[in-house]
């Protein structure tokens, strides 16, 4: 049985080679579609949470535009079922495929502004906490306000599984920063030893964490694995099955590469 509410979380992965350019520009494809599920029978949107990593250790906030679309149906040559076309290059502007539009696929759009977002108490840890229709500021607009519904409807034939495919995809308000200075030093086995920015200000056990070879500024990203734990500002332990530190180089900067995570909170 389902219950009255439902939340779907989402992290979109932003990689070290798009952190390395560091600042993104207002209205820059911050992250492209994401796809989840609900059930079928209708589900209003009554909130988005989005909890934010540091921009290398210092606190950020990162109002962004959430846009929702659904698979195509009934739009010309384009089969049933296809999920909306890319909405561009993430860290540019958004661009649109004139033979495969995306725009009959939109459902809806919600936002997270800068007062949305909590700048007090457990955002002093590197990272931050907004939700919709949460205000920060004081006066007339403090505290909770209203979320306006966006009803996410059955379209189309019904799937055996009874759950219907939507995404979400964001462009960026303000100038987020998800660049990175922590950077390996030396490690044997499953145990880095870093240097740069305090590990405990950017990492969390359970991260996916990738390096980037600056050394070489080529471009080169190695896939480094799960975080264990961080016993101190230094260390990072990586998870059982993580890569070996073998294959890090002296000055690789690592990169937590889910540094947004996305909370939707849906009614029945």
């Amino acid at each position: 049985m389902l219950g009255k509410y439902i939340t779907r979380t989402l992290k979109p992965e932003i990689s070290p080679a798009i952190g390395y350019l560091a600042a993104f520009t207002a209205n820059d494809l911050l992250f492209d579609w994401e796809s989840f599920t609900l059930p079928q029978g209708g589900n209003r949107l009554v909130g988005a949470t989005a909890v934010i990593r540091s921009n290398d250790g210092a606190d950020q906030i990162c109002p962004m535009d959430l846009f929702f679309a659904k698979n195509a149906l009934n739009m010309g040559d384009i089969a049933d079922g296809t999920a909306p076309v890319s909405m561009g290059t993430q860290h540019a502007d958004p661009t649109i495929n004139p033979a495969n539009a995306y725009w009959d696929q939109i459902i809806g759009h919600s936002q997270l502004t800068a007062d949305n977002f909590s700048t007090a108490g457990a955002n002093e840890g590197g990272f931050t906490v907004g939700t919709t229709g949460y205000h920060a500021s004081t006066g007339a607009t403090a505290g909770l306000t209203g979320q306006s519904p966006l009803i996410f409807e059955d379209y189309g034939v019904a799937p055996d599984n009874g759950l219907y495919t939507f995404y979400v995809g964001a462009t960026a308000i303000g100038t987020p920063n998800f660049d990175s200075n922590l950077a390996f030093a030396s490690g044997t086995g499953n145990d880095l030893t870093c240097d740069g920015t305090d590990a405990r200000k950017i990492l969390a056990p359970g991260d996916r964490i990738k390096a980037y070879d600056a050394s070489e500024d080529d471009g080169t990203i190695i896939d480094i694995g799960t975080v264990g734990t961080i016993p101190d500002a230094t260390s990072v332990l990586l998870a059982a099955g993580a890569s070996s530190a073998a294959t890090l180089g002296d000055g690789d900067l690592i990169f937590n590469i889910n540094p947004i995570k996305l909370i939707l909170t849906f009614e029945r």
